[in-house]
């Protein structure tokens, strides 16, 4: 991870006597703190800036040199802060020019952040960079690494954008085979009741008649789509444990969709189901009986199956209910999220409102030797001469060397 250190070139002398004692202790400082900052102890180099700015709070330069250090820490937000204190401080266009690329790279890392936890957000970092990057351009139009940058953050938004895409189309599919599930599952309760109610009145006339051969045919029929029905509902339940399955290794994976809560509510009404076929399974069996005592418990059996598809009927209704109030909710936050920052869009990010582009992730470490989107300035720069001005009354530049 390349960074650039930019050491202290501006200093406010009161008196002549002052000034060089106070010009070796803030030095001895930064320089203490650029140390420290290259052997990647950053708390450490922070401490040593923080006794520099007593004397120069403020520098523009310590609060580039801080951010640079919270930013090493992975501390984007505070790295922002001072990045943006730094440019707003300085009247030097090309340090203002370098904490707004700094500002790109911290936006652009907290969207890589965001990308396993929510693309939509991981979205806004990476558009937000490239606004900074555009920034940085026009404030130093030598700024090769930021364009490169642009570039990288606009094929890294493609990306996310055809990701998001894919994941609406799978939760449309998703929702599309939840609401055939939920007619199958209303479709074979009323099968299952009508059937009951149909060995009912079986054994109503095997007990006004014992016997009556014209009876024989009704319930051959009823055995037979009894069976149907077993045959269908078992399948059913097989199609739901499937799903259950599918939405858990969704959920362990960190991906997005289904994940452990519905699929705990599928894999419930598939037990629910797989109960029913027992039921419908003991059903068939009895309704081979031609006795009064056997379609009796056969119309019991069919109660009791129809009692679990509505127990599976309101598991999965359940899930579903649960999804489309985390699904709402998700809309909400980001509503909020875009209400928060005064926007509705994208921000401006060049020749399109809604930026097209965005590369592997890796892709800012591989191609050019870009780290981490060409990472807090190049480390060539470390060695471009400071100036140490000190005035008697005001400010003149002094050529010495940090």
């Amino acid at each position: 991870m390349q960074a650039r250190v930019v050491y202290i070139s501006s200093l406010l002398i009161l008196t002549a006597a002052a000034s060089a004692a106070m010009a070796a202790s803030v030095a001895e400082r930064v320089d203490e703190g650029n140390r420290l900052y290259r052997a990647g102890k950053f708390d450490q180099a922070m401490d040593a800036y923080d006794r520099a700015s007593v004397d120069l709070p403020e520098s523009a330069h310590l609060y580039f040199n801080k951010g640079a250090a919270e930013y090493k820490k992975g501390e984007f937000a505070k790295a922002k802060s001072l990045f943006e204190q730094a440019s707003l401080k300085s009247e030097d266009l090309s340090l203002q020019a370098r904490s707004q690329y700094n500002l790109g790279n911290c936006f652009f890392q907290e969207g890589v952040r965001q990308q396993d936890s929510d693309l939509r957000k991981s979205l806004e970092g990476f558009a937000e960079s490239i606004r900074y990057y555009q920034k940085a351009l026009a404030l130093g139009p030598n700024l090769k690494d930021a364009a490169y940058n642009i570039e990288v953050a606009r094929l890294t938004i493609k990306r996310i954008q055809d990701e998001i895409k894919k994941r609406e189309e799978e939760e449309k599919k998703k929702q599309q085979q939840e609401k055939q599930a939920l007619d199958k599952l209303k479709e074979l309760i009323q099968r299952q009741e009508k059937l009951q109610q149909d060995t009912g009145l079986l054994q109503k006339g095997r007990q006004d008649k014992p016997g009556a051969s014209e009876l024989d045919g009704l319930q051959q029929d009823i055995r037979q789509d009894q069976q149907k029905l077993k045959a269908d509902t078992q399948k059913q339940a097989e199609e739901l444990q499937q799903q259950a399955a599918a939405a858990m290794h969704s959920g362990q994976g960190g991906q997005h969709g289904q994940h452990p809560e519905a699929g705990a509510a599928l894999g419930k009404a598939a037990g629910h189901m797989q109960n029913s076929v027992q039921d419908q399974i003991r059903a068939e069996r009895n309704l081979q009986g031609s006795r009064a005592q056997d379609l009796g418990l056969a119309k019991h059996a069919q109660g009791s199956s129809a009692e679990e598809l509505k127990k599976a009927l309101a598991a999965l209704s359940s899930g579903e209910k649960q999804q489309q109030g985390k699904g709402q909710g998700q809309d909400q936050e980001q509503q909020k999220s875009q209400e928060d920052k005064g926007q509705g869009e994208q921000p401006e990010s060049g020749d399109d409102q809604s930026p097209e582009g965005g590369a592997e992730e890796s892709q800012p470490q591989a191609e050019m030797q870009h780290e981490e989107a060409q990472d807090i300035l190049s480390e060539e720069e470390e060695n471009r001469k400071e100036r140490f001005i000190r005035a008697k009354g005001g400010y003149r530049p002094v050529d010495r060397d940090w």
